[in-house]
């Protein structure tokens, strides 16, 4: 993936911290493998804006 052909979708119908999404996953089954600042995979911070999950079925 090149930032030529990266494509941004803006979804703001839901707000979520990274321990709300958690607890939300847990309770629906899922498990977070990994968090990223983004779709690129940038590393995820406390100050990121925005995140990208990995999650996988329990």
């Amino acid at each position: 993936m090149t930032a030529d052909d990266t494509q941004t979708y803006y979804i703001w119908n839901q707000y979520f911290t990274k321990p709300m999404l958690q607890t939300e996953l847990e309770e629906a089954g899922f498990s977070i493998k990994e968090v990223y600042s983004d779709v690129t995979g940038k590393p995820y911070t406390a100050k990121s804006d925005t995140m990208a999950v990995l999650v996988e079925k329990n």
